[in-house]
């Protein structure tokens, strides 16, 4: 089993932490399976001027065009862990071949405290 540390547009992330959302959609690009766990980072993915945040050296999330920055420390905090219960691959069922819909599960004794 394995952590795999992922961002979350915000929009998205208020959904799977309401439990409204209970799956990902995500290229097939980092070996994951049944079982593993899914730290999910919040991040605003856009602003104004079209530009996105990203998550530079471990140090700074920095929003293009606007240039506002967050701390790791504040990156860290706006998190949330779940568990993938169930795989879809791609080339079947309408899903791009390179791609997964996970299902995921919030993992309550990891999320208490957070948010």
């Amino acid at each position: 089993m394995q952590t795999h540390h992922l961002k979350l547009d915000k929009y998205y992330w208020d959904a799977v932490k309401s439990g409204e959302k209970s799956f990902e959609v995500r290229r097939d690009d980092r070996g994951l399976q049944k079982g593993d766990r899914l730290c999910l980072h919040k991040y605003d993915c856009s602003d104004d001027n079209g530009g996105h945040s990203s998550y530079y050296e471990g140090r700074y999330i920095q929003t293009i065009g606007d240039y506002e920055t967050r701390t790791k420390e504040e990156y860290e905090s706006d998190k949330m862990f779940a568990e993938i219960t169930y795989i879809l691959t791609g080339g079947q069922h309408g899903i791009e071949p390179g791609y997964v819909v996970l299902g995921i599960k919030l993992l309550k004794e990891h999320n208490d405290g957070n948010n």
